[in-house]
């Protein structure tokens, strides 16, 4: 049964300045009727990324290389649609969903379509300043895994590219002594070690950025406060370890500097949290509390530029979670495989993990659409 359910799998898609614009879906669905594939895209809904991002959604099974009928996306989709397709599909899109983008061959299809995108694929990267000057409107590369690749399109015009060359990024270390950096490892063993938080606040009085930073989040509104928090015991009581422990975490991953790139840190959370909702559905214990920092770990060595090996070895973190980074054994490795298998867009990978942890790819999406809405989070620190 659950190969016949459809999979979506995701890709970011990356600005010239290397902040992550929104998403290249692909639904994979080979054996889904289209009547399955719209119910389950209807229920998600209230997990699709919102406007500004972008939402690029491609079909790639045989059966379904368009929209289903009776499938109505949310207002940040743009439907994918190849120029060669059947002009009972394009008119379908044309009329039930826009705006959409089209993947195109050569510069004569851009002259002679019309779409709010057009995408072009990475083997065109030598037309490309052609096909931008000749296009009225902006450009897509698709499948760009290399950094090198992704600085020639931006060079060249390309509104955006999708694909994965942020995670083969190469970064010089980054400073060990770094006060933040420093007190942030610190903190994290502290909690592991259910530390007094007198000791918690011992540290956090000797970083006043770090402080300011705690005591803004506390007397936040998302908390409902009635009264200012102006001390730091009062603002660790307020947060509880839990919370505390994955604000921090998600500090860490963005104490890798300004130079490091945006939609890398957008990707560890999108990890982070995904592992964290998926969690809710399967029964680890106590592992469950180590889901989301092992997700934001999983990327600190090319965020820091220190192996994970490394960095573990200068933070106590649990079992389970250096298992699953060091080893890829342990209770949360699967679904650390799982996430790295949508990334892939590895559909036949990703049934295999569905089976192995007895979740659905219902859950699983619903999942990565909750995990990739929830970006926002990473700036707003």
């Amino acid at each position: 049964m659950l190969n016949r359910l459809p999979l979506i799998t995701y890709s970011p898609l990356t600005n010239k300045q290397h902040v992550m614009l929104g998403v290249h879906l692909r639904v994979h669905s080979a054996e889904s009727s289209e009547t399955s594939l719209v119910r389950s895209l209807t229920a998600l809904s209230s997990a699709w990324p919102e406007p500004p991002a972008l939402t690029l959604v491609e079909f790639v099974s045989e059966i379904h290389t368009a929209p289903p009928h009776g499938w109505h996306p949310p207002e940040s989709t743009v439907i994918f649609c190849h120029t060669n397709a059947a002009s009972s599909d394009v008119v379908s899109i044309a009329s039930d969903v826009t705006p959409r983008c089209l993947l195109v061959r050569d510069v004569a299809e851009i002259e002679s379509q019309h779409a709010e995108f057009f995408a072009v694929a990475k083997s065109m990267l030598s037309e490309l300043p052609r096909l931008v000057a000749t296009s009225k409107s902006p450009i897509i590369v698709l499948d760009v895994n290399e950094p090198i690749d992704q600085a020639r399109a931006s060079n060249a015009g390309a509104v955006a590219t999708g694909g994965w060359s942020c995670l083969n990024w190469k970064r010089r270390p980054v400073d060990k002594k770094v006060g933040l950096l420093s007190n942030l490892l610190k903190l994290l063993q502290l909690i592991e070690r259910d530390a007094d938080t007198i000791d918690l606040e011992a540290i956090l009085k000797r970083d006043a950025v770090l402080s300011y930073k705690l005591l803004s989040m506390a007397n936040s509104a998302a908390y409902g406060l009635t009264v200012e928090v102006a001390s730091l015991r009062h603002a660790l009581s307020i947060l509880g370890r839990q919370k505390l422990r994955r604000w921090l975490s998600l500090l860490l991953v963005q104490a890798g500097g300004s130079d490091t790139p945006q939609v890398l840190l957008q990707v560890a959370f999108i990890r982070a949290a995904f592992l964290d909702a998926l969690g809710n559905t399967i029964d680890l214990g106590r592992q469950n509390e180590d889901l989301f920092l092992c997700g934001a770990f999983s990327l600190l060595d090319k965020i820091l530029g220190i192996s994970v090996a490394e960095l573990l070895g200068r933070v106590s973190v649990s079992e389970a979670i250096t298992e699953a980074l060091v080893g890829d054994e342990g209770p949360i490795a699967p679904l650390l495989g799982l996430i790295k298998a949508v990334e892939a867009r590895d559909a036949l990978l990703i049934g295999e993990h569905c089976e192995s942890l007895a979740v659905s790819p219902d859950e699983v999406n619903q999942a990565l659409l909750q995990a990739i809405k929830g970006t926002k989070e990473v700036s707003s620190l």
